[in-house]
C-alpha cells in the first residue's frame, strides 16, 4: 500500500481543522438509499492526528504515530465494512484529497453549529454532494465513498503519574470531595458515507473512547462498533461484525 505525504501548508490546515474541531455526537442513515450488498464500496485514505502530552502538560503533534494510525485505520475500516464485496482503498491527488476534506470540515462544523437533532438532521438531508466526490467516485466505479478523520491522544508515563499525584494532592485539599483523574488516552473517530445514487450522504456517525490509538485491539472494536447497523451488527453476546 502506498501511503503518500501531503504537502506542507496541506497537512498544517488539517492538523488545525483536526484539533480544533470538537465534534458532538449524531447518528445518520439515509432510510431511501439503496441496500443492496453488492455495491462497489471504496474507503478514501483516511486522516490521522495523534498527539502526545508530555513535559509541562504539553500537547505535540506526532507525525510517526498519526502515519502509523492513518494506515490502521484505513486497514480496519476495510476489513469490517465489508459486506458481499471487499471495499478497496482509493487515492486522490493532493489538491483533491485538500478539496474533499475541506468540504467535510465544513460540513462537520455546520453540525456543530445546529444545536438540536432535528437541525442536524435538515443539514445532512439538505447536503448535496460536490463535483470533486462525485468525479473521484465516478473515476474508480464506486457506489460508496467512506470518508474518516481520526483524532487522539496518549500520555507519556512521566507525565500521567504527575497528573495522577497532582489529582491526589487535590484530594487532599478538598478532603476527598473531589479528586480529579486524568485521562490517559482518548480516541475520536468521525466518518461519513456518501453513495453516488443519492449523490449525498447515507451514513454519518462519531465515535469517541478513552482507549489508547494504539491498541489494535480496541481500536478496531471502536471502528466495528462506528458502522452498528450500517455495515456491522452485534452478536448477543455483544461480538461485533459485518455483514
Amino acid at each position: 500500500m502506498k501511503f503518500y505525504s501531503f504537502p506542507i501548508k496541506t497537512i498544517s490546515t488539517i492538523i488545525i481543522s483536526i484539533f480544533l474541531f470538537n465534534c458532538t455526537s449524531f447518528k445518520y442513515t439515509n432510510g431511501t438509499y439503496d441496500k443492496s450488498t453488492s455495491k462497489n464500496i471504496g474507503v478514501l485514505k483516511p486522516i490521522s492526528i495523534i498527539g502526545i502530552v508530555g513535559e509541562k502538560n504539553k500537547m505535540n503533534y506526532d507525525s510517526i504515530l498519526s502515519i502509523q494510525i492513518t494506515s490502521q485505520l484505513l486497514n480496519n475500516t476495510i476489513e469490517v465494512a465489508g459486506t458481499n464485496k471487499t471495499p478497496v482503498p482509493i487515492e486522490a491527488d493532493n489538491d483533491t484529497e485538500e478539496i474533499i476534506y475541506k468540504e467535510v470540515f465544513a460540513l462537520g462544523q455546520k453540525l456543530n453549529s445546529a444545536k438540536s437533532k432535528k437541525k442536524k438532521q435538515i443539514v445532512v438531508d439538505n447536503y448535496e454532494m460536490s463535483e470533486a466526490i462525485y468525479q473521484l467516485m465516478n473515476e474508480k466505479q464506486l457506489d460508496q465513498l467512506i470518508i474518516s478523520y481520526h483524532k487522539g491522544f496518549s500520555r507519556t508515563k512521566s507525565n500521567y503519574r504527575n497528573q495522577n499525584w497532582k489529582g491526589l494532592g487535590v484530594g487532599l485539599l478538598t478532603l476527598g470531595a473531589y479528586i480529579p483523574t486524568p485521562i490517559k488516552a482518548n480516541s475520536l473517530i468521525y466518518t461519513w458515507v456518501f453513495d453516488k445514487n443519492k449523490k449525498s450522504i447515507v451514513f454519518s456517525n462519531m465515535s469517541i473512547k478513552e482507549i489508547e490509538p494504539t491498541d489494535t485491539n480496541e481500536f478496531i472494536k471502536q471502528i466495528c462498533e462506528l458502522y452498528l447497523g450500517f455495515y456491522t451488527e452485534k452478536t448477543p453476546e455483544g461480538l461485533c461484525f459485518h455483514r
